[in-house]
């Protein structure tokens, strides 16, 4: 895997649609630098209970739990407004449409829509969290180790394209279910930066 500042997360998710793809990127700089104290410390919370391992609901709720006990989750600028939801508005649910073919839906809409029920937003939520904060808080040399185990406990993709690409590099969806099979991104595969060979991913817990 190549490290890169661009790689963004898709999760497939089965929904009331069938089976959709949540498409993820991660959060800008400044967002980070302003937030950055209370994901290093959910990240370090997070790998003492050896997340991914501790399943996708925990990460969101381990940086709720953290940020409500510091007095930091409400208010305009606190963590709720300001970094969760940057985190949902970066994140889109691909959904097949009626007349073939795909189309994005913001994930609260997808949410409020019911094709997405609560269980698989919480789900959601949690990945993308982790997703956000391995981006940011861990040194980019960990990310194919990391990244690697999300796609071996999570079936999650880590790719290059941003949502409208991978949209478009689907297969076409028909009315009657079935599909016209065109090639799906894969995770992004190859020598590292400096022409170093990708590890070994791990599930145990993501590497420093």
């Amino acid at each position: 895997m190549k490290i890169d500042h661009r790689l963004n997360l898709v999760l497939p998710v089965d929904t009331s649609l069938g089976e959709c793809y949540v498409h993820a990127t991660p959060i800008g700089y400044p967002v980070f630098e302003k937030y950055f104290k209370v994901m290093s410390r959910t990240w370090a919370s997070l790998v003492t209970l050896g997340a991914p391992l501790s399943g996708p609901k925990v990460p969101m709720m381990e940086l709720r739990d953290f940020s409500q006990a510091s007095g930091i989750w409400d208010g305009p600028q606190g963590v709720r407004m300001g970094l969760v939801e940057e985190m949902r508005r970066l994140t889109s649910v691909i959904v097949p449409r009626a007349e073939g073919g795909w189309e994005p839906m913001m994930l609260n809409d997808a949410h409020r829509a019911e094709i997405i029920d609560d269980e698989d937003l919480a789900e959601i939520e949690g990945a993308v969290c982790f997703f956000t904060l391995a981006s940011h808080v861990q040194h980019r040399r960990s990310h194919a180790t990391t990244f690697g185990g999300l796609g071996m406990l999570w079936g999650a993709q880590i790719t290059s394209l941003n949502c409208s690409e991978y949209l478009n590099s689907l297969s076409i969806s028909t009315g009657d279910g079935t599909t016209q099979p065109t090639p799906t991104p894969k995770p992004p595969e190859g020598p590292l930066s400096g022409g170093q060979e990708a590890p070994a991913p791990s599930p145990l817990s993501p590497a420093f």
